[in-house]
């Protein structure tokens, strides 16, 4: 079943006049779409085609951005879309336990949730303590990765034994929830755990990576991560999906504005959809002159992909990039985890966390 348009009641933040105005978003069955200011009724931008927002796109508490604004979507503008989100719209939720984590197979399983066609949503790794470990399963507490992904179309039952199958798929690693009551329960319970970002023992030889908008959308996380544990050797610490404001992005690239041509660009590409941070370290934790921030910015090659694609084929920004914005960056950090911690603040947060970032 295919609805010919669905509309979302959406709010975007007018920060020159500091008050929330309120639209209706539009979505047509051809891929246009049209907002409409609803304070005065009249249309705000006429049905326009974007390539790159699809109507799975589309969620209560999802973000959408078009021309360079931050749509929050806040509601369903009618029953219609309401009904037909409800009957087609399903939501898994997943949990890679702490002894996937400590084998290096975080990569491997995202990338397999990436080509089953799962739309990630939301991605944390979260400390586990005894109880959360058994109710999820694990064999023992520590780092787990929780995530929430959504299929649009496709019908509920057949979406969730395709999930189901490929949960067993790994061997028990990882801990699957389906139905829209227990999805949402065991979601909310790992999400509310503490997040390993800012609480993880590792004090070691770290660095900082951005996997960047336009490999989420290529369906290429998994890759980019599998690449870092099993071809570079490394250890994730930390993980977190996030949908950077434009205050939050500016002031992550701060250190390029009126030196990097592309600065403009680049914040426009940070902000057009969700990015994931990662801390990567060696996991022996016991510090270093900086092997692993020059080591994983070796592997992440010239900050050009062209010249990358070149003389580095087999390096990051060779591989997972397009241009000199849609490319891997690292924030390179001294002392690490003070910056590291800061640097991750400044994306749910408009604090200007002072980094050496290398786009």
């Amino acid at each position: 079943m295919t609805a010919n348009v669905v509309a979302f009641t959406c709010e975007w933040f007018d920060s020159v006049a500091s008050m929330v105005r309120t639209f209706r978003i539009n979505h047509f069955k051809d891929g246009t779409l049209e907002i409409i200011n609803l304070k005065n009724r009249q249309t705000f931008l006429k049905r326009t085609y974007f390539d790159d927002i699809q109507r799975d796109n589309f969620f209560v508490g999802a973000t959408i951005t078009i021309n360079c604004r931050q749509y929050f979507v806040a509601d369903y503008a009618d029953e219609g879309t309401r009904l037909f989100f409800q009957a087609n719209n399903v939501r898994i939720f997943g949990l890679v336990k702490p002894e996937a984590i400590a084998a290096g197979e975080l990569g491997k399983i995202l990338r397999a949730v990436d080509q089953a066609s799962f739309t990630l949503s939301r991605l944390k790794m979260v400390e586990l303590d005894a109880r959360s470990a058994s109710r999820f399963d694990c064999a023992s507490p520590g780092n787990a990765v929780a995530f929430e992904a959504s299929v649009l179309g496709g019908g509920g039952e057949s979406v969730a034994a395709r999930w189901d199958s490929l949960a067993r798929s790994f061997g028990g690693k990882v801990f699957a929830a389906t139905s829209a009551g227990s999805a949402g329960a065991e979601a909310m319970a790992a999400f509310e755990s503490a997040a390993a970002w800012g609480h993880s023992s590792d004090q070691g030889d770290v660095t900082c990576c951005v996997v960047k908008p336009h490999v989420l959308k290529e369906g290429l996380l998994g890759d980019v991560m599998a690449c870092i544990e099993q071809e570079l050797g490394l250890r994730i610490l930390a993980v977190e999906l996030t949908h950077l404001d434009r205050t939050s992005a500016s002031a992550f690239f701060d250190v390029y504005k009126g030196v990097y041509p592309h600065y403009n660009d680049l914040v426009a590409h940070m902000i057009s959809g969700p990015s994931v941070f990662l801390k990567i370290g060696s996991g022996a934790g016991t510090g270093g002159t900086g092997g692993v921030v020059d080591g994983f910015r070796e592997a992440c090659g010239p900050g050009v992909v062209q010249v990358a694609k070149m003389l580095r084929p087999k390096s990051l920004r060779a591989r997972f990039g397009t241009d000199r914005v849609k490319k891997l960056s690292t924030a390179l950090t001294s002392p690490p985890t003070a910056l590291l911690n800061a640097t991750f603040s400044a994306t749910s947060s408009a604090s200007k966390a002072k980094i050496r970032a290398c786009a």
